[in-house]
Order: structure tokens, then C-alpha cells, then sequence
């Protein structure tokens, strides 16, 4: 079901001045911050590539999820780690075979299948209570354009 780590995520409350810093710092290609507002959750998200097919995402929570832990812990907490799947539905189906009930990221239950961000990205988070604590995104990537 998972291939690869594709993301670690850390809060911050400037995702622009975080991702200019890493850029002047250690060389990563710079990036454009996207905002997200879904009406539940509002932030500001960019995904900084680190090398081999992996990024380090930079989440600027303005409403929902990581609001309070951005408050609690301070920036550059790491917030959650996403791990690659080939099919999100598949992986929602295997889960859920097996009596875990995977969310949106809002915590929410997916009951239909996987979620599809605005990138074209298919998606799922587990509750952490199912995985020890951690907040776990399973991630499938769009297909490259051409």
C-alpha cells in the first residue's frame, strides 16, 4: 500500500518568510505559498521539494486543524508525516476492511472514499488514535501532466 514518504509537515506562522529562509539557508528551489479556504479550514501551504521525490510541506494554519498545536508548540513544529500510496481509494477500502475509519482533514469521516485536493491530489488521514498518536496522511499524487 505505501511506497515511499512523500511529505513531512511543519507549522509555522509564515510560510513565505520559512520557505525564503530555507531557500537562503540550504538551497531549496523556492516556492509559491497557496492559500486553502474550505470554509471549515483556512490556511496558507506550500510544498518545498528536499530531493528523491520527497518534500517538506510548510503549513500556515489559519482555521482548524494545527491552529492550536502552531499556538501550543510554536513554529516549526512537525506536525504530520504522509506517506505515498499508488490508489487513496484502495488504501480507504483496506482500511476500512480492517475496522479503521479513515477522515478528511478536518477529522472528519471520509464514508465514500478518499478526498481530492484542489492540487488534484487524492487523500486520507488516519485518526491518531489508530496509529499511536501520530497524525498520518496517505497520499496519491496527480499524474504528471503530458
Amino acid at each position: 500500500m505505501i511506497s515511499r514518504l512523500h511529505h513531512a509537515c511543519v507549522l509555522t506562522s509564515d510560510a513565505r518568510g520559512l520557505g525564503a529562509t530555507l531557500s537562503d539557508v540550504l538551497g531549496f528551489p523556492g516556492t509559491k505559498v497557496r492559500s486553502v479556504d474550505t470554509g471549515m479550514v483556512t490556511l496558507g501551504t506550500t510544498m518545498v521539494p528536499v530531493g528523491n521525490g520527497s518534500y517538506l510541506q510548510l503549513l500556515q494554519p489559519g482555521a482548524g486543524p494545527g491552529v492550536a498545536e502552531l499556538a501550543s508548540y510554536g513554529d516549526g513544529f512537525i506536525y504530520e508525516v504522509a506517506f505515498q500510496v499508488s490508489d487513496a481509494n484502495q488504501a480507504w477500502q483496506d482500511l476500512r476492511g480492517r475496522g479503521i475509519s479513515p477522515v478528511d482533514i478536518a477529522g472528519r469521516p471520509l464514508r465514500d472514499g478518499c478526498a481530492v485536493a484542489a492540487s488534484g491530489s487524492r487523500y486520507l488521514y488516519l485518526r491518531p488514535e489508530d496509529v499511536g498518536g501520530l497524525r498520518v496522511e496517505l497520499i496519491e499524487p496527480p499524474a504528471p501532466a503530458g
